[in-house]
């Protein structure tokens, strides 16, 4: 598809300085000459003078171009797009616009629609810091749950996550496919806290593409987990570990309340901390979900 716009401004850039190089041409030679001619110092100062020259220039065209773009924009949010329509500021005016009812304004729209638009991007479905508490702590409980040790847990926001937790796996070692199981549990423990909690599952990317390498791994070595009957393969050993840990969470939300309440308190806790909080619970004991020998 050609796009018109681009190649005018090409084919004008062009023109331009095809015209100057041959209106300054003769000045163009005379310049070369005397710059050949010059000392290697002179010719080190023109050769800085030009770069800097250049990317002065470029930096003063591209504010030019930013500040060119924000008036249009600014205009056309005043007065409108070409054909008379306000032209919409926001996702909020264009949801209003397509919902609105007959003979409604966008802006009578907007305010009609304001507790559905509000209820729908509040903290209750959008992460937040009180569910990334609640993320975090989902991991830690369900380690503890299957006999591993926490390490740590931490809601300090990095690049790629906005929490962090460290464990060990149960031991003695209790073979690589029930480690494999574990991990897999683990990894998916704060994507089920999301899903208990109704909230969209922010913080879960890493999660889940660690727990579907752990769940190859366990398809591979054949191994089933105590009381599942379903194909192994790495997408229905997802599935039942989503479940497994909804189940291990609904019946210890006190401990996730706990967790969530002292990483409120402070942003990270260190694994003694952890277990003291967890093992000075009033709770049913936790049947583990890992066996281990001796």
């Amino acid at each position: 598809m050609i796009n018109w716009r681009r190649d005018l401004r090409r084919a004008i850039t062009v023109g331009i300085l095809v015209w100057l190089f041959l209106t300054y041409f003769d000045d163009l030679v005379t310049f070369l000459k005397m710059f050949i001619a010059a000392s290697p110092s002179t010719r080190a100062q023109i050769v800085s003078f030009i770069v800097i020259l250049i990317v002065t220039g470029y930096i003063f065209c591209t504010l030019i171009k930013a500040m060119f773009s924000e008036v249009v924009d600014l205009i056309k949010h005043r007065l409108g797009s070409s054909d008379g329509t306000p032209c919409l500021r926001s996702s909020r005016e264009i949801y209003a616009e397509i919902h609105k009812r007959e003979g409604e304004s966008t802006k009578d729209a907007v305010e009609r629609l304001r507790p559905v638009w509000d209820e729908a991007n509040s903290s209750k479905y959008a992460g937040s810091i009180k569910q990334t508490r609640r993320h975090e702590a989902a991991h830690v409980v369900v380690a503890w749950a299957q006999g591993g040790t926490v390490l740590s847990v931490d809601t300090h926001r990095r690049l790629d996550r906005d929490g962090h937790y460290e464990e060990l796996i149960p031991l003695p070692h209790p073979g690589a496919a029930k480690v494999s199981w574990y991990r897999t549990q683990v990894y998916l423990a704060g994507l089920a806290q999301d899903v208990l909690d109704d909230c969209e599952a922010h913080g879960s990317g890493t999660d889940i593409d660690s727990a579907l390498r752990a769940a190859v791994v366990l398809a591979a070595t054949g191994w089933r987990p105590d009381g599942y009957t379903g194909p192994l393969n790495p997408s229905d050993l997802i599935t039942h570990a989503i479940e497994t840990n909804k189940q291990i969470l609904t019946e210890h939300q006190n401990a996730i309340a706990a967790i969530e309440t002292a990483l409120t308190d402070k942003a990270e806790l260190t694994g003694v901390e952890v277990h003291q909080i967890l093992n000075n619970l009033n709770a049913p004991d936790l049947e583990l979900a890992v066996e281990v020998d001796g």
